[in-house]
């Protein structure tokens, strides 16, 4: 049994950081290794439910190819590798043999612009379902190749 837990750490820094001064206004709490494009370079968008679908993502595509998705072992490395719109640590082109509908699925959850994402864990979990269930031929024939909505759901 897999359990994701969400320790509020999140909520805690906003909090921190809300009452931080200038030295210590730049402050995160990522793991690096999971960390989404707009965590290392605030530039790219603000955080919120759809930072968590990177690392979920992340997290699925390790599991998925058998090796780390982001290469490095250094923050620096890391904040690169996380943002580096050439280069997006799908399970494909980290070697696994995926479907053409679960790698497309895996390309929206890692897009490096927030707003190209699923916007949320639930949303991305359910596109994959049904990605999925392509592959499986679980689903009729019919909607082989229907593209899920924004919201996660496979248009009748």
């Amino acid at each position: 049994m897999v359990k994701l837990v969400d320790f509020g750490v999140a909520k805690v820094m906003s909090d921190v950081l809300a009452n931080a001064d200038e030295d210590t206004a730049d402050l995160r709490s990522m793991t690096p290794a999971y960390a989404a494009p707009e965590q290392v370079s605030p530039a790219l968008g603000s955080t919120g439910p759809w930072t968590d679908v990177v690392a979920f993502a992340l997290m699925l595509g390790e599991v998925i190819a058998g090796k780390d998705a982001l290469e490095g072992s250094e923050y620096e490395a890391l904040a690169r590798a996380s943002a580096n719109p050439d280069q997006r640590p799908t399970p494909r082109t980290l070697g696994a043999d995926v479907s053409d509908d679960v790698e497309a699925v895996f390309a929206k959850a890692l897009a490096v612009r927030p707003e190209h994402r699923w916007q949320n864990a639930s949303d991305f979990w359910s596109a994959l379902n049904v990605a999925a269930a392509v592959k499986r031929t679980l689903v009729s024939p019919s909607m082989r190749g229907v593209e899920p909505t924004d919201s996660g759901a496979v248009p009748s």
